[in-house]
Formats: structure tokens, sequence, C-alpha cells
């Protein structure tokens, strides 16, 4: 441990040094920068966002220069051409959006707000209004009217797809192809006052040739998400956020019956929350009685590991602000330790719900400083108190791609007993250290957790240094966890191991029937405390490519060995501790999504504990017209060892149907043959205007009898809720 933490020290050193140096490295791509004027809408300036730019004020407005190609060839001229235009008032960006093409070739099949738009023709933008490549506000309009929009933080590298923002967008098909009309309010975004350059960068994606066209930094090495690569808004100043002052109150009625318990219950709910901007950048929020009905249940998963599953947080009140609250290394997901993870907040053991009393947040900015506080009481349930539970997330800029920061929880959101989690983290590196396109980055942490009535302190380290260019890209990573490390309010997968991964890959990129083909090599070596082998892993892919057409195939190959102190269960199965070497191949195949019927295919057969794992899968995804899109999935895993055998499926349907882009119905279906459980909800979404809206929920479940298949009832749960807005 203490060489380790030795080799943590010099790894960091270097790192620093590598960030001072990178500081003074150019990047020969020309930056994009325009001066938005601003035009103050009125009677005598009109302007109607309904998707159609022919408002005279579009022509005083001001227009980027050519959108160049990233994919298929690089930086070559687009092969249709994009108009975006430019303006603001007091209280909104406005944009425009011309996309020259033959209609018969537009793909416009999706409507309903957060499609997956990948099938799809669209226009992404971001907007950075700090102008410091740190966070940014992304947005996607489709050519059938679906709109979109992110968080992005970490420099590009994190990305909150949940978040809700207010916007106003437009889009319609026309005869030279589609156009769209956006107003985004002030009010939507944080920004730093006095700050006259904002970071931007837009991209249209076409689907006919899968054809990426983008403003700022078109190269294939810098992901449209770099935000240190974007080009510059100037101009925009005297802008206003009004009071800052957002009443989000909500109205629920709800009928639940239980027919395994023989019960009936209903319920009349009223809460919501209030959010204050202190400053153009900070940002405060009550919460009471928070609410969480219209939220997307979790997919269901098949555990073959001893370890716990991970499952994302969907709760929009969580996700709102989440990039402030992020810690560690990015690409490590639930691999790293998490030290705030906000679905222990209100979700107990087993899934089950502990209600919200009230709460507030702090999130934003002042000056260099990111700040990240929230703090939550929720509610007596039948085996706990009512509790509070805290956590502060603070970290400092440190030029212009570097930081540095702290994170500290307090609470036990399940127990009742004290617990603590505290560390720092950092970063460093530029995103054109070697040239341009030619990243270096470098993230380091340290945590620690107390838990003085179980289990007692621990700690936690691990760092990661990222190389990246636009053919290669190098990752190597160091974790260690303590046996004891325990974060009450966090996430951890693996204690008591070190583990030291690496990872290389190689794209190539072009030809004209191949537009990339590729491979990467992973391997992975981990120890437990006590210095002994606890598994190894190569993993190969022998192939990776994708064809100009969008259909694309993947092999590979994995070798690996798992030492299992004590027996666990998978199903029914008793895996016994021991000693395992196993060698598993993997196949996949994908037609391209722009196609109205896409179907992905993929099987994975080998050893596993001693045993032969063969598992299949495959999607089906149909998308004939803007009004209805069917997708459905089946996985098979069948788990033959000498102790016994573990078979189960999986299936999924999701079902949605889009009247326009403003009133649509989800359906998901789900069943797993373990627990020979049926379960389905539907979403009624109806937005009266952005942050306005009605939600009619039902959550219905059903029991497969083993004898004769029959599906008997044992929930039903119908929920109308109302969300309204008010801003001042």
């Amino acid at each position: 441990m203490i060489a380790a933490a030795r080799a943590v020290r010099a790894v960091l050193v270097s790192c620093l040094l590598t960030a001072a140096a990178g500081q003074g490295a150019s990047d020969q791509v020309a930056q994009r920068s325009v001066v938005v004027p601003r035009i103050d809408i009125s009677d005598d300036v009109p302007l109607e966002i309904d998707g159609v730019v022919e408002e005279a004020v579009w022509a005083r407005a001001v227009e980027l220069a050519p959108l160049s190609q990233v994919l298929p060839i690089e930086r070559e001229q687009a092969s249709r051409e994009t108009e975006v235009r430019l303006f603001y008032d007091a209280r909104h960006l406005y944009i425009a959006l011309r996309c020259y093409d033959d209609r018969r070739l537009v793909r416009s099949r999706l409507m309903m707000r957060d499609a997956n738009l990948d099938p799809d023709d669209r226009v992404e933008w971001w907007v950075d209004s700090f102008g410091e490549g740190r966070f940014a506000y992304w947005f996607q309009i489709g050519a059938g009217g679906s709109q979109g929009d992110a968080l992005i933080s970490a420099n590009g590298d994190r990305f909150n797809k949940s978040w809700d923002g207010i916007w106003y967008g437009k889009s319609r098909l026309t005869d030279f192809g589609w156009e769209a009309e956006i107003a985004l309010p002030f009010q939507t975004m944080a920004f730093a006052k006095g700050q006259e350059a904002w970071r931007f960068n837009v991209r249209r994606l076409r689907k006919e040739n899968d054809e990426e066209m983008r403003w700022a930094a078109p190269r294939i090495a810098y992901s449209f998400f770099a935000l240190a690569q974007g080009g510059e808004l100037r101009g925009i100043r005297d802008i206003q956020q009004g009071y800052g002052v957002d009443v989000v109150p909500y109205l629920k009625a709800g009928a639940r019956r239980d027919r395994t318990r023989s019960t009936k219950s209903s319920e009349l709910d009223v809460g919501g929350e209030v959010y204050v901007r202190l400053t153009p950048e900070l940002r405060a929020v009550v919460t009471y009685d928070t609410d969480f009905a219209e939220t997307e249940v979790d997919a269901r998963q098949v555990n073959l590991t001893r370890f716990p599953l991970f499952f994302p947080e969907k709760r929009g009140f969580f996700l709102a602000d989440a990039g402030r609250f992020e810690f560690g290394i990015p690409a490590a997901g639930s691999e790293a330790p998490i030290p705030f993870f906000s679905r222990r907040i209100g979700i107990g053991d087993g899934g089950r719900a502990i209600p919200i009393l009230f709460g507030s947040k702090l999130a934003g900015s002042l000056g260099t400083w990111n700040i990240g506080a929230l703090g939550m009481v929720t509610d007596r349930s039948d085996t706990l108190e009512e509790r509070g539970l805290g956590v502060l997330r603070v970290s400092k800029n440190v030029g212009a791609e570097a930081s540095v920061g702290m994170v500290a929880t307090v609470g036990h959101p399940t127990a009742e007993r004290s617990s603590r989690t505290y560390g720092i983290d950092a970063k460093w590196g530029s995103s054109s250290f070697f040239g341009p396109g030619k990243s270096w980055f470098h993230y380091g942490y340290a945590l620690g957790t107390s838990n003085p009535d179980a289990g007692g302190d621990d700690k936690a380290f691990g760092y990661e240094t990222l190389y990246r260019d636009d053919r290669w890209r190098h990752r190597l990573r160091h974790l260690s966890t303590g046996r004891a490390f325990e974060p009450a309010l966090g996430f951890v997968r693996r204690v008591g191991q070190d583990e030291t991964t690496w990872q290389s890959q190689y794209m190539w990129r072009g030809g004209s029937t191949l537009r990339r083909i590729g491979t990467t090599v992973d391997a992975a070596y981990r120890t437990f405390a006590d210095g002994s082998v606890e598994s190894w892993l190569v993993e190969v892919d022998l192939l990776d490519a994708e064809l100009q057409s969008g259909d694309a195939a993947t092999v590979s190959l994995r070798r690996f060995f798992d030492r299992i102190p004590t027996s666990f269960m998978v199903g029914d199965l008793d895996i016994a501790a021991g000693d395992y070497e196993s060698t598993r191949i993997a196949a996949s195949l994908s037609s391209a999504d722009r196609r109205p019927l896409r179907v992905e295919l993929s099987a994975n057969h080998g050893d596993l504990y001693g045993g032969t794992l063969r598992q299949v899968s495959a999607t089906a995804i149909a998308r004939f017209d803007s009004l209805m899109q069917v997708e459905a999935s089946w996985s098979k895993y069948d788990l033959r060892t000498a102790r016994g055998d573990f078979k189960t499926e999986l299936g999924e349907l999701r079902f949605d149907m889009n009247f326009s882009p403003d009133i649509g119905v989800r359906n998901l279906v789900q069943y797993d043959s373990t627990s020979r459980q049926v379960s389905a909800q539907s979403r009624l979404r109806w937005i009266f205007e952005p942050g306005r809206e009605l939600f009619l929920l039902g959550l219905f479940g059903w029991n497969r009898r083993p004898e004769d298949g029959t599906l008997l009832p044992t929930t039903q749960d119908v929920t109308l809720k109302l969300v309204w807005t008010t801003r001042f």
C-alpha cells in the first residue's frame, strides 16, 4: 500500500508537469468567432418560433461560416449546405437553421421530446455561457420536430442527457430540405456576469450518408463535446434573467391496488420546487415532498458476477446540476468508487421508496470555483427514523483545462448509524498537448470513509492517464480500494482490491466501402489486499468494422482468470469458491439505424465457472413513420456447470406513439423467466408549453404461472400529475 501511494504521488507530480507544459501547446485549427448582433423583438420587429424561417429579422442576424465535413472525410467541403443564423435580445438567444437536401432523403420519423435521434436527420449545438470550456448546455432538434437537451461537464467528458431545460423550438420539412427556429431563454442558462465571449459549436448529422458537418474544430480527433475546441459567440451583453425565480409546483392524484396483499389505496399530493438564481452563475433550490412519479422504471439486468449491479439515476431533481457533483475519473463509470450517488437518497434496500420530506440544493460557480451542495431529509419509514443527508462538492479551475477539488458526504440513508465520506481529486492535461487533435489528460483521486459503528475507517485512491488522437487511444488506470471502504451515500463495486488496467485502440477511417475498421486490446490485473491474484483479463477485438452503409460487425476474444474466495449464488446456482480460467468469444452484427427496420444480433460463447456459457440476444427496432416506433429485444443466458445450471431469458418491448412533438405515449413491457414477473409502464406526456406538463402514468404487474403460463395480475398503479412552471 505504501509503495502504491508513492507511485501515485510520482504519477501526480508528472501529471502536474505535463499539464504545465501543455498550457503552452498551440492548436493549429483556426478558431471560429462571430459577433452576435442584438435585435430586440417587438411589434415592429416580429418573430414567431414556428419553424418557418421567413421573418425579416433573420436577414439581420449573423450567419456562421459554412460547416465542414468531419465524417466520412475529415475537413472536406460538406456535401449539403447548412445555414445557421443567430441574434439575441435581452431575454433570448435565437437560432435559425436551414438544412438543404433532397426532401425525399431526409429522415424525419421522430417527434417525441428527448427521443434518441440517431436514426434521424438533426442539428446539435452547445453553449458554454461561462466561456471556460468546462460546462455547457447541449441542445438538439430533429427534422421531425423532436427536441432534446443535456448538460455537459468536466470539459466535455461527462454528458447528462436526462436534464430538461425550458426552451422553444420548431422544425418542418421544406422543398429544399428542412428548417428550424429556436429560442433559448437566458433564464434557462447560468452565465458569468460580464462574460461577453461564449463558447459555441454546432453540427449537422445527415443520415442518408451518415455525414457529420461541424462549424468549429472539424477534426475526428476532437469530440464534438470538446468544449475547449469550440468557437466563440462575441458581443452578448446586458442580458436579463428576470428576478431569476422559478416556482414549479405539482399536483398529483393516484390510486393503487395490490392483489397480493388484497389492499387498495389512493392519494392526493401537492409539492414542488422553488429555484432562485442568487447570481447569474449560482442557483439555489428548495424542494418539498419531492416526487418522481414520471420517472421511467429501471431496465432489468442479469448478474453473473458476485459484485453488485449499477443502475443509473433517472430522477429529474437529482439530474439537474448533476455535473457539479461529479468526482474522479470520468470514463471509469461505476468501476471506480463513486463518493456521491444520488440513487442512495429516496430509494431503500430492494428498490423500496423512502419518501423525501424536503431538501435544498446550491449549484453553480463563483469565479473560478464550482460548487455543489445538497441537503435532504427523508421521511420516517417502517424501520428508520427521519434522517438528514448531505453532500458538498467544491472544485477550482486551474488554467484552461485543469482542476482540483474535494467532496464530503454525511449521513447513512438506510441504517441507524453515522457515516462520512471525504476525498480530493484533480485533473491535468491538454486537448492539444502533442499538437492539434492529440490530447493527453491525467486524473487522480483519494477517498476515505468513516463508519464508526460498522467497518471502521478505510480509504481508496486511483489515477488514470489517457492519450487520444484521430487513430489511437491509450488508457492506463490504477484503482485501489480498502476492504472496509464503504461510502454510504455512494457506490462501490469492488472492495479490498487493487486493479491495474490498460487499453489500446487503433481505428483506421476512410475508403469507399469501409467507414472505419479497428482493433482494441484490453488488459486487467487485480489483486487482493494481501497481494495475491484476484483476477486477470486479456481481451482483443479481432474485428471492429463499420461500412459506409452504416452496417457494423464486431468479433472479440477474451481470456481471463478469476479467483473466488467464497461461494455465491447466480440465481439458484451455487458457484463454489476456487480458481477458474476461461476463454470466451463474442460477436455482434447490426444494421444501419437510418433504415426503417434496424436489427442487432449478438452471441457470446465460452467457459465460465468451470462450465459453459451461451448467451444470445436480438433486438429489432421499427421506425416506419413519425407516429409510431416499436422496439423489441430478447436475451437468453444458459450457464451449465457440474454443480448445476442457470438459465434465464429477458424480454423487453417498447411501443411509443407520438401525436405531435408535444404529445406522446411511451410504453415499456419487461419480463424475465427467473422471477416470472411481467411489468408494464405506460406514460402519456402532454407539454402545454415548455415547463408546463401533464403526465398520465400507469404501472402494472403480473406473475406468470409456471404450470400453464397464465398471467395473474399483482399490482395496478395509476397516477395523474400536473407540473406548472411559473417564471419571475
